[in-house]
């Protein structure tokens, strides 16, 4: 690790002298700089982190003494070593009183220096390590306390006496005084923070709420990564809406609580009321007590999500689109308790959505994946936000379902025309009078036929002809010219021509060859 350091003397020499003798002897103390005195060390000190500081006693101005008295007002405190060319002991005691390490005479011995520069770089490493296992401690018992916490706000059947051995590492200031649970809805939408900034954004959160009242608030994160206050109600709920307007987000807020015993309850109302700004904004704040009245006794509008299934695979969209806002009418949805809203999306998505869904397997898995969330209401912003996205997946499917209908519609379609070809063969047939047995367009019919059996309906009639002519010339008691006739062609030549076009023989030369 390279340490940084400063020379404070008003010699220039000395000053080389020293840093020349530190840079062949010392390789962790390879940051180096200079001063010329007090005042403008104390200026860098006051700016910059350094871990050691070489100093002159007397110098013009700011002397090394007052150096280090006033470098105790700073965060990051340095160690120092002093140098003088006087064997002082007034000076020495006083420099004592400010844990000065060193006190090295002019001129300076090399193997004094060395000596001062390798007990400077123990110390450091010893200081290094209490920091890191205070850091380590501390950071422990932060966790241990919000396990607990944790457990304390998610466990609704504990006895008194069961929270009060469970919080009791845990800070019980903002506890031993009326308070209330605020659930934050950020990660509620689908936007955590991430493991390593999450702790780092509740310890903002902290401080900027409470501001000097560090005692009167507890901020951790819980199981499903949202922030949750709790907050002693002596601090201005001004504080709350201030931090979640800056945040973008809104909340759930409890009631005001008496006791320890409470906070579980206190968590569960904070949690109910945070899902009705789903239904009233996201950066709405709603309070438990303006909703835990709201009527439970509604009829889910069961016939309507009916209708909306039997539209499914219909052009009837806009009939479609009708009920869809006529179920999520915001009003009506507010006006009950916020299970009738997750009652309405769990039926659409069961008796609409996984119903049509049966009927083309096939896709099931695109489904899944475009529009998963719709399972999970809260991982939406608004209901407005959900709507949208649960009647683009409708559409989809609907779509789709249309797509098989006309599919499975032109395989019927095509499986009457050949059913009618093959009773008909031998009559005198045409594209036209197949395409209106059926009833389609001369050319729409054409097309379908050649897309659903991969040839033409000349080629599919010239095949069915020649191979039932097959069949009848193995028996000689039909003239080939008869044969003609009975699989449709009235002129014998053009049965020969299109019978060896097909064969590469005549009529006669096939009988001859299969008799």
């Amino acid at each position: 690790m390279v340490r940084k350091m400063l020379i404070v003397d008003d010699e220039r020499l000395i000053r080389k002298g020293i840093k020349s003798m530190i840079e062949r002897a010392c390789d962790s103390f390879a940051d180096i700089e200079e001063c010329v005195n007090g005042a403008e060390a104390l200026e860098r000190l006051s700016k910059e982190r350094y871990d050691l500081v070489i100093t002159d006693l007397r110098m013009p101005g700011m002397d090394g003494i007052e150096l280090i008295k006033r470098s105790q007002e700073l965060e990051n405190k340095p160690l120092f070593i002093i140098l003088s060319g006087y064997d002082d002991f007034a000076y020495a005691k006083e420099a004592i009183t400010y844990q000065v390490k060193e006190y090295l005479l002019k001129p300076i011995k090399r193997e004094e220096l060395i000596l001062a520069m390798e007990k400077a770089e123990r110390m450091l490493l010893e200081e290094e390590k209490i920091r890191d296992e205070h850091k380590s401690t501390r950071e422990t018992l932060e966790r241990m306390r919000e396990r607990q916490l944790k457990y304390a706000l998610s466990s609704g059947r504990l006895s008194e006496a069961e929270l009060a051995d469970i919080l009791i590492n845990v800070d019980l200031t903002v506890l031993r005084e009326p308070f209330y649970v605020a659930v934050e809805n950020t990660c509620m939408r689908g936007e955590a923070y991430g493991a390593g900034n999450a702790s780092c954004k509740i310890k903002s959160a902290a401080q900027e709420i409470s501001g000097e009242c560090r005692q009167s608030m507890i901020a951790l994160e819980d199981d499903e990564g949202r922030t949750v206050l709790i907050v002693s109600q002596s601090i201005d709920q001004s504080r709350i809406k201030s931090h979640l307007a800056a945040e973008g987000c809104g909340a759930g807020i409890s009631e005001t609580m008496h006791h320890v015993k409470e906070i579980a309850t206190a968590y569960r109302q904070a949690r109910e009321a945070l899902k009705y700004t789903f239904l009233r904004g996201e950066c709405d704040i709603v309070h438990f007590s303006d909703i835990k009245n709201l009527p439970k006794d509604y009829i889910l509008p069961l016939n309507k999500i009916k209708s909306l299934r039997e539209l499914m695979g219909t052009n009837r969209t806009k009939e479609i689109d009708s009920i869809l806002k006529d179920i999520f009418d915001c009003g009506l949805l507010n006006s009950y308790h916020i299970s009738y809203c997750e009652g309405i999306a769990a039926s659409i998505y069961k008796d609409v959505i996984i119903y049509a869904l049966e009927r083309i397997p096939q896709r099931r898995d695109f489904i899944d994946s475009q529009y998963g969330d719709i399972k999970e209401i809260y991982k939406f912003h608004s209901v407005n936000d959900f709507v949208k996205i649960i009647a683009g997946c409708i559409f989809e499917i609907n779509e789709f379902l249309l797509i098989l209908q006309d599919i499975y519609k032109s395989r019927t379609v095509i499986d009457r025309a050949i059913d009618f070809i093959d009773k008909n063969y031998n009559r005198d047939i045409t594209l036209t009078v197949v395409a209106n047995y059926v009833s389609l367009n001369y050319s729409y019919f054409s097309s379908l036929f050649k897309e659903s059996t991969g040839i033409s309906f000349v080629e599919y009639l010239k095949g069915l002809r020649i191979g039932k002519a097959k069949e009848m010339l193995k028996n000689r008691d039909y003239k080939v010219m008869e044969i003609a006739e009975k699989v449709g062609y009235c002129n014998p030549k053009h049965f020969s021509k299109i019978f060896r076009s097909l064969t590469g023989i005549t009529p006669q030369e096939y009988r001859d060859k299969i008799l």
